[in-house]
């Protein structure tokens, strides 16, 4: 039969790209309409893992099969191949053919790896074959359509306005001297741009290492740009969104919802964030191009609430042998109390430039772009202009206490006449690792971060187990309730000098903090050495000024000053488990030149404290990130 197709000259196999860009489009269409009857109706998002599956294999089996039988698939159209009848590739499919095509190609496989010139077995069993169009049905209707779009002036017109309108979005008229380069590929074809493929490819066929290289290239920079567009995967690494977000969820960040920003470091290694692989220096990006901040448009503002993936702000300077562990800062204040110590003095702040003079000879230090910093998940609580406190724990938000407070996880004392099960641990959903954290307990114990009128409520307590566990309020009520639990006593931190602003005249903690305003763009505010800790950070680093203070007098770019007008806007984010969540609390205000994007969908959750296949959490996956 194949003999007779490349006789004809009608039909030829498409490549494994064809096919995969096919599948890959006819996919980011369904995956894209399933997600947005989701958001509206509410349906697919509340069910089982196993009716959202058999949804979207439903949704493919009436949605595919119609549309090859009457013609093609969108990703089929615009990528000019087509599924016809393998004895008489002349003939479309029939219904049937199609419905079982369909059936065994999303059960048994997506994409087939079986090479060139072969077929897919699913074809060989409906008795279909996905071939290349060259003249097909000419004069119909179809027919003519395929020639249009065939056409090379067709296809560059095409090019040219996609190319123009990200032009328009992007905002830089510099871009428009790729419009030649478009002319050459689509008209004159005067530079061989695919210099891995034969000069005289076309009157050949495609080998099959050309075939995968063609793929490959494909999928890289399709990667790319959906990537740095579009929509990035995510994976929460730690438990400081628990129990909202889980450990071992895999994420979908859209870029689109706030607007993608444009990289800084345009020039980087694919698919690597910051560091090449098996190296923990080796910068995977070149900093001689660098681009200014600049955001393209999006299609909402951040609000208070979202699930916010941003660069974390204290990594623009790193400490190899520390990487995200450790801040340059923690460690910078660490040397320091260490000298005063030994000095046997408490002022460490005067031992501050000696301790970054020290660290600087000592250390491997690393300086990253804000595009290259640690990516952090948070939400985000305050936006710009809005004011700020903590009060015993609850969060007030323009003096109002924000909603979902029984959501919010918080360190507990959980004093126990025994030790506690795996059952107890499993009802409760805590972590194996947080379950760790016990000891004994014994009367009379006073070395316990409580408040003060809890610890009379010691005396009164038998000996038993201690243990430090994240809980809900509502938990801990429950908690409180089992026969075998004696107190549950919530912890309460003392201030020290890593909560911010890092100055000992702001001696807020973790459950008392504020009250503070988060600067807004065109906002002027009156400046003095008192209220200075709370934005020189901003001042000196965020917006580039020259920051100084000589004989008590503030000086911003060799001028005088006792007011300063913010360039951006910026966030304060808060992790959910709020007593084991590095965030604003410790390192301040969030740039808007720092927001990565918006939380939007889980797509794999795995359970880190169980092996495979147990760790899935099917009840996890295909599910959306709301917004409360």
């Amino acid at each position: 039969m194949k003999e007779n197709l490349l006789k004809k000259d009608k039909f030829t196999y498409p490549s494994i790209g064809k096919k995969s860009t096919a599948t890959f489009l006819d996919l980011t269409l369904l995956f894209f309409v399933i997600y947005t009857l989701s958001v509206n109706t509410g349906f697919i998002d509340n069910q089982s893992f196993g009716i959202k599956l058999l949804v979207f294999y439903l949704f493919v089996l009436v949605y595919e099969p119609i549309l090859i039988t009457y013609s093609s698939t969108l990703g089929q159209l615009l990528t000019n191949t087509r599924t016809r009848q393998s004895e008489n590739p002349e003939n479309k499919i029939k219904l049937h053919q199609a419905f079982i095509r369909t059936s065994l190609k999303y059960t048994t496989g997506i994409i087939s790896l079986l090479g060139s010139g072969k077929q897919d077995y699913y074809d060989k069993v409906a008795k279909t074959v996905i071939i290349d169009s060259k003249g097909v049905e000419k004069d119909s209707f179809t027919g003519k359509i395929i020639s249009f779009i065939n056409n090379k002036w067709t296809k560059f017109g095409f090019a040219v306005f996609i190319y123009l309108l990200m032009v328009l979005w992007v905002g830089n008229l510099i871009l428009l001297l790729g419009l030649p380069i478009l002319f050459d590929i689509y008209i004159s074809k005067k530079v061989r741009w695919a210099f891995w493929k034969p000069r005289d490819v076309k009157n050949k066929k495609k080998s099959f290492l050309v075939e995968w290289i063609d793929a490959i290239i494909f999928a890289v920079v399709a990667a790319t740009l959906i990537r740095m567009f579009f929509i990035e995967a995510y994976t929460i690494p730690t438990g400081s969104m628990e129990k909202d977000l889980l450990i071992g969820d895999y994420l979908f960040v859209s870029k689109v919802s706030y607007g993608p920003k444009l990289p800084n470091t345009p020039l980087s290694f694919p698919f690597v964030h910051h560091t090449m692989p098996l190296s923990k220096s080796a910068k995977s990006y070149v900093e001689w191009v660098y681009w200014p901040y600049k955001r393209l448009a999006g299609f909402t503002e951040i609000k208070n609430n979202d699930r916010v993936v941003f660069n974390f702000p204290a990594g623009d300077t790193v400490i190899v042998k520390f990487q995200s562990e450790k801040t340059y800062y923690n460690y910078l204040r660490e040397v320091a109390q260490n000298m005063a110590v030994s000095a046997k003095d408490t002022a460490w702040e005067k031992y501050v430039p000696k301790a970054r003079e020290n660290v600087l000879k000592t250390e491997e230090i690393i300086v990253r772009p804000v595009d290259k910093r640690e990516n952090y998940i948070k939400r985000c609580v305050g936006i710009a202009g809005d004011k700020l406190e903590i009060i015993n724990s609850v969060l007030l938000i323009n003096d109002k206490p924000v909603d979902g407070l029984d959501k919010v996880q918080f360190m507990y004392f959980v004093i126990t006449k025994n030790i506690l099960g795996n059952s107890f641990r499993e009802k409760y959903n805590i972590t194996k690792t947080e379950f760790s954290n016990s000891g004994d307990f014994v009367p009379g114990m006073r070395n316990l971060e409580i408040s003060n009128e809890d610890i009379n409520k010691l005396e009164t307590l038998k000996q038993g187990r201690l243990y430090l566990l994240p809980l809900t309020p509502k938990m801990a009520d429950e908690i409180s309730k089992e026969p075998f639990i004696q107190g549950v006593f919530r912890y309460q931190k003392a201030w020290d000098i890593e909560v911010f602003p890092n100055n000992k005249n702001y001696k807020w903690t973790q459950d008392n903090f504020g009250p503070i305003v988060i600067p807004k763009k065109g906002s002027t505010i009156k400046i003095d050495l008192d209220n200075l800790p709370l934005y020189e950070r901003i001042i000196d680093l965020y917006e580039e000024n020259d920051l100084a203070v000589k004989n008590g007098k503030i000086f911003i770019n060799g001028k005088e000053t006792d007011s300063y007008t913010f360039k951006m806007d910026y966030y304060w984010l808060m992790g959910d488990n709020r007593h084991n969540s590095q965030d604003s609390r410790y390192w301040g205000f969030v740039p808007e030149d720092h927001i990565v994007g918006k939380a939007v969908f889980i797509w794999l959750s795995m359970d880190p404290d169980e092996s495979f296949p147990k760790s899935i959490r099917w009840e996890r996956m295909f599910k959306l990130v709301h917004e409360n």
